[in-house]
């Protein structure tokens, strides 16, 4: 699948297999809406910050998610879906 075929507006990548429901429900979010930082990804599903922390490291170990620095304020990350991961549907550790 072609970079440009993910990017258009229609086109969501879905979650790699064996992923719990937070981390699937996570990858959703950041698919559809763009990068967010911790604080707005609680917000936005409603769900424990643990819970959030947890789905985040598993979509990291999956290869899925990527993050980076907020300029505005050093001390958070922004995560965001890998799109050549997510063409891939994942990588085989996502299954763990």
């Amino acid at each position: 699948m072609s970079e440009a075929a993910l990017e258009s507006p229609g086109l969501t990548p879905s979650p790699p297999e064996g992923l719990p429901p937070s981390s699937q429900e996570v990858f959703e979010l950041l698919a559809l809406e763009g990068p967010m930082t911790h604080r707005e990804l609680v917000e936005h599903t409603e769900m424990p910050a643990r819970t959030v922390r947890y789905a985040v490291r598993r979509l990291k170990e999956a290869d899925c998610l990527g993050e980076r620095v907020n300029l505005k304020d050093c001390r958070q990350r922004f995560f965001f879906v890998k799109r050549e991961a997510s063409a891939e549907g994942g990588s085989a550790r996502a299954a763990i």
